[in-house]
């Protein structure tokens, strides 16, 4: 240290380093439709932001996935899985999902409607937009359940929301393009939109597109795909899959074709699945007490695990309890 002038000087030396305060650079707030909003009570969370910071939190105040819409499941000449023709719904829980596992933290849930409503709607994103306004902390706007609007709807949206950024001054949006199949609809995605979302308020929003392909879990249940399995542009039947299946199985899975979308029957498919598995399980009938399905299709499940002779019901049971 070099002194240019006489004096007394005290050259102080920290012990500890300097301390660096962790703050969110960044929380975003995302809008869309949710399988419940309840904190206390039922819709108590509706159009009302919540601050969560896991995908526990989001599940347990937002409910699960949205329920699939498969209209093809495409099999070799082997039966082995060789496509799946699946329209989402909704996409705001598996957009928590990639969020999160991609590091995200803090973020503010704005739930608008629920999966029943059938569809999306703009004056229920409006809606959501509005309860945003209040907050201060949000300082990212996201909702990707809106690319399901129709154009005007869609674009009006993202305008509205670039109003917000402009005049609040303290957040960003972020906006999606809505999804093509090949080049030519690609450009004609962008144009549209250059052309929708108009001129104003433009350096508090960004564009992102085109959609990502991502590879998440989902749980697809036995009513998702009836009817709907095809080979060689065939359809056929789950029965079909395999001949030799023993008949007490045939009779399961004509019991499940005729209940699998009626849970107030589904006790006619436990008798069926108690014969099936006294046919070739050596364990005792559960007892009678047991009168919920779920129940006693739990108990099986749980005594063929170290069954190897069961192996034959294994899937059968494990597809009765998804349906239960």
């Amino acid at each position: 240290m070099a002194f240019k002038t006489p004096g007394v000087y005290v050259e102080e030396k920290s012990i500890f380093p300097p301390s660096i305060a962790q703050v969110e650079t960044a929380i975003p707030a995302f809008i869309g439709y949710t399988e419940k909003a309840e904190e206390k009570t039922p819709e108590d969370l509706r159009k009302k932001p919540k601050k969560i910071s896991s995908m526990l939190e989001f599940e347990t105040y937002f409910g699960g996935p949205p329920p699939l819409s498969i209209s093809k499941v495409e099999l070799d000449s082997n039966n082995s899985f060789k496509s799946a023709t699946i329209s989402p719904r909704f996409y705001l829980y598996h957009s928590m999902q990639l969020f999160f596992a991609n590091g995200g933290g803090d973020c503010y849930i704005v739930s608008v409607g629920s999966y029943s409503d059938g569809g999306v709607a703009k004056e229920r994103f409006s809606e959501g937009l509005q309860a945003l306004e209040k907050e201060d902390e949000p300082t990212l706007i996201v909702f990707p359940d809106a690319v399901l609007l129709g154009d005007d709807d869609f674009y009006n949206l993202q305008k509205e929301a670039l109003k917000q950024c402009g005049e609040l001054k303290d957040r960003f949006a972020i906006l999606d393009l809505k999804e093509y199949d090949s080049t030519s609809d690609f450009d004609t995605q962008v144009e549209n939109f250059r052309n929708g979302i108009g001129t104003s308020n433009l350096k508090y929003g960004a564009a992102y597109t085109p959609f990502l392909r991502a590879s998440l879990k989902k749980d697809i249940r036995y009513k998702d795909i009836k009817g709907k399995l095809e080979r060689s542009g065939a359809s056929i039947g789950i029965k079909s899959l395999d001949p030799a299946a023993p008949s007490q199985v045939k009779d399961l899975i004509d019991a499940l074709d005729t209940y699998a979308s009626d849970s107030t029957l589904i006790d006619n498919v436990k008798d069926k699945l108690l014969n099936a598995v006294l046919a070739g399980t050596p364990f005792s009938v559960p007892d009678a007490s047991r009168q919920n399905l779920y129940q006693v299709l739990e108990y099986l499940k749980n005594e063929l695990v170290s069954d190897n002779k069961a192996s034959k019901f294994k899937n059968i049971i494990k597809l009765l309890c998804e349906i239960a």
